[in-house]
């Protein structure tokens, strides 16, 4: 770390990041995407933008060798505008955790986000629980018999049933009560009342819908609403589903408010990045669920862009001064 005084904190930092993947694949997701792939290196420059000492390393699997050491992984060469493969170990001074990265209790690595609070968020039954006045009626269950007890008692004749840590919309399923008999459980899952979301956000959307709202570190990062194609209900845009992004000027005041009311009960954890799903109901907003991971932009969501790629390094950054 330079010892110059004259420049920024940020100016100063001579340091490695290493973004953390679990899949062992070196071209798996997200790098098999183009938009996220571009996403990422995209980032990356801007990040060198204020901070011009630093390195970018993407790591996967069972790389870990313990406190914030890695055995191998991939270093992003800006001249070459390419990943380069390294063998060696590396010290990480960041760890930005896109996967389920595990670490042991007395490790001190610099993790983004705490593992507390990506446990907590992964696991939607624990967020139902902890907001409950906010969210859908809402069961864990883990087999057949289960799930047909948790339909009799859901106050909707329409259930959703997601699994537990699930994530993009991968393996929910909707369907009515009297078809219980045919749905199974294969993985624990959370079984859930279906909100009608039907009647929109006023000059936002009026159909379907959810509405995600990025947070780092408390500050609204990102707004968008998504759609569902039609004849579907998940709206998902890995399921089909549109995606718009608006300002937060055309937030209800409700919305920010359980926002607000969220981020206090999440504030022990710093630095945190996470969204919240919601959905407009008849009876006001709803959580659907918390994610702790969102994925970057794609080039082009126009709008909040190259401002989620400078937010994103700030709250980085942050982890260092906190």
């Amino acid at each position: 770390m330079s010892t110059s005084s004259s420049k920024p904190f940020e100016n100063q930092l001579s340091l490695n990041v290493a973004v953390y993947f679990s899949s062992e694949e070196l071209g798996s997701y997200p790098f098999n995407i183009p938009g996220y792939r571009k996403s990422y290196i995209d980032f990356f420059h801007s990040a060198r933008k204020v901070s011009p000492h630093v390195e970018f390393y993407i790591v996967r699997g069972q790389s870990y060798a313990g406190h914030s050491t890695f055995s191998y992984g991939q270093k992003f060469d800006f001249d070459a505008q390419k990943f380069v493969s390294i063998e060696a170990p590396f010290y990480a001074d960041i760890i930005y955790n896109k996967g389920d990265f595990l670490v042991a209790s007395d490790d001190e690595a610099n993790i983004v986000n705490h593992p507390k609070l990506d446990r907590l968020c992964k696991d939607k039954m624990r967020t139902a629980l902890l907001f409950p006045e906010y969210s859908p009626a809402s069961i864990e269950v883990e087999n057949d018999e289960q799930l047909v007890q948790a339909a009799q008692r859901m106050p909707s004749s329409k259930i959703i049933m997601k699994p537990l840590k699930g994530q993009e919309g991968k393996g929910i399923q909707i369907f009515e009560s009297d078809e219980v008999d045919a749905i199974e459980v294969v993985e624990p899952s959370i079984v859930q009342e279906f909100l009608d979301t039907s009647e929109g956000i006023e000059g936002v959307v009026d159909s379907l819908h959810d509405l995600r709202v990025l947070l780092m570190n408390g500050e609204i990062i990102q707004i968008y609403v998504r759609e569902p194609s039609e004849g579907k209900e998940i709206s998902n845009v890995s399921k089909g589903g549109s995606l718009k992004e608006i300002d937060k000027k055309e937030l209800p005041e409700d919305i920010l408010d359980i926002c607000s009311q969220v981020d206090q009960k999440l504030e022990r954890y710093f630095p945190r990045i996470y969204s919240i799903d919601f959905g407009h109901t008849a009876e006001g907003p709803k959580i659907f669920e918390l994610n702790s991971q969102p994925g970057l932009p794609y080039p082009q969501w126009k709008k909040y862009y190259h401002f989620w790629h400078q937010k994103l390094w700030e709250t980085l950054l942050s982890s260092l001064k906190g």
